[in-house]
């Protein structure tokens, strides 16, 4: 890996480096995305608070 960064073309741009990051991206960029951050965050985080907010209202005391 270390080579392809150095190993530059006459217009100083690492060819393989490039098409190696490119390849890279290609295969994590759905691990980024903004949708996947939603629904994880909706599962994780969003999802059980409502289901404990539903709990809670069946308690005599929550007044709900």
């Amino acid at each position: 890996m270390i080579p392809a960064f150095f190993k530059r073309d006459k217009n100083g741009i690492p060819q393989r480096w490039v098409e190696m990051m490119r390849t890279s991206i290609r295969y994590v960029a759905t691990d980024f995305a903004a949708r996947r951050m939603v629904i994880d965050y909706f599962e994780t985080a969003y999802a059980p608070g409502a289901r404990r907010v539903e709990q809670l209202r069946l308690l005599p005391d929550w007044g709900g």
